[in-house]
């Protein structure tokens, strides 16, 4: 199966394997697309910003931080967001406007024995690693 797409080189089947008039590399340009990495600030995210950056997407750098870090490495726009701030996220998709791609990395964790969190702590991490896609994905 071929995907079309009208600003780009038609795609050929060589051998089974899609290829770029331009070269495989190609395939994997995302130049005049805009990408917004949630979870942005480090580890996975981070390195998915990055990745973005050099295939050529404009990417906004979205994390509590704001993943200015990030996004001054990559040439990146920061954004602010608290995922459990429901307000916030209802604004982002406004705030942020047509996406092209979205990656939604966001995690934390307390570095010690899990009966030593608090209340609070074990309540954060639950709340940001497993509801927060559920809540995000109604929005885009």
């Amino acid at each position: 199966m071929t995907t079309e797409y009208t600003d780009r080189p038609a795609a050929r089947t060589v051998s089974g394997h899609a290829q770029s008039s331009q070269g495989p590399a190609r395939l994997f340009r995302l130049d005049g697309r805009r990408a917004v990495v949630i979870g942005a600030g480090s580890g996975i995210g981070a390195a998915g910003a990055r990745a973005l950056a050099a295939h050529g997407a404009a990417v906004v750098c979205a994390d509590l931080a704001a993943a200015t870090s990030t996004a001054t490495a990559i040439g990146g726009e920061p954004y602010r967001l608290d995922l459990l701030d429901r307000e916030a996220v209802r604004a982002a998709p406004d705030a942020l406007g047509e996406i092209d791609v979205l990656v939604f990395t966001p995690a934390t964790n307390v570095r010690r024995r899990l009966v030593d969190y608090s209340d609070a702590e074990f309540d954060r991490i639950v709340d940001l690693n497993l509801h927060t896609g559920d809540e995000y994905g109604k929005l885009y």
